[in-house]
């Protein structure tokens, strides 16, 4: 699965490499009309881009792994709209669910230990953070959502405790100020899925949208009477 900046920088690859193509075509062009009588006083054609744009569908593919096992489990929840934000929040789901589960009964614990209920379970925390977020809730508040969430998945019930609720707020806190850093690179770093056969399987309103705008920047070489040439940006 190609990641984020892959895609991208294949893009630009490409825009790259099609100009090149035509400046070959160019000079291979020149040759043939140097030498014809007739073509040497017609104008040499010579396609130049000077700015491309284009709109990159794709979905995340953590997020439609997770919209998967949903399905498949028929978890009566909503999705929420898929935002870098939410993938972001998936470490501190982890630490979470884990942190409440080191505490738990024996029993009850391992209905957390099926890899497939824990990720539902991760992922429904995933949301709950991310909306909590919007809504701009306290820790303390985003830790009695979170903990009502856990709580929900367990036997009978069962309540998550006081202590443990502060426990998950100040990792809610001490994480917050982590995902505030969340980065140009970490957004790079994003597996995805953009083939046009995979997407057609994922609903509409879980694929993101790219636009993209590039502007190319063609050099000419120049060489004076005096020294080793050098190349230009094209005005």
């Amino acid at each position: 699965m190609p990641k984020l900046k892959t895609v991208i920088a294949s893009i630009l690859n490409a825009l790259d490499s099609a100009q090149h193509q035509s400046n070959i075509t160019t000079s291979k062009l020149a040759e043939q009309y140097q030498k014809d009588d007739a073509l040497k006083y017609l104008q040499l054609p010579n396609a130049v881009m000077s700015e491309v744009e284009m709109d990159l569908r794709f979905a995340i593919k953590e997020y439609v792994e997770n919209l998967s096992l949903m399905k498949t489990a028929k978890l009566d929840t909503e999705a929420t709209k898929i935002t870098l934000n939410k993938s972001a929040n998936l470490a501190t789901a982890e630490k979470l669910v884990d942190k409440v589960r080191a505490s738990l009964p024996e029993k009850t614990a391992a209905l957390l230990s099926d890899d497939t209920k824990r990720k539902l379970l991760v992922s429904r925390v995933q949301d709950t953070l991310y909306t909590s977020g919007i809504e701009k809730k306290s820790a303390d508040d985003t830790s009695t959502a979170v903990s009502n969430v856990i709580s929900s998945a367990l036997l009978e019930g069962e309540p998550v405790s006081l202590s443990q609720k502060k426990n998950l707020s100040e990792i809610i806190k001490n994480d917050r100020l982590a995902l505030g850093s969340f980065t140009s690179e970490d957004v790079g770093e994003l597996d995805v899925i953009v083939d046009a056969a995979s997407l057609a399987s994922i609903p509409e309103e879980h694929i993101q949208k790219l636009h993209i705008k590039v502007e190319m920047q063609n050099y000419r070489w120049i060489q004076g009477d005096n020294s080793p040439g050098e190349f230009v940006i094209v005005d």
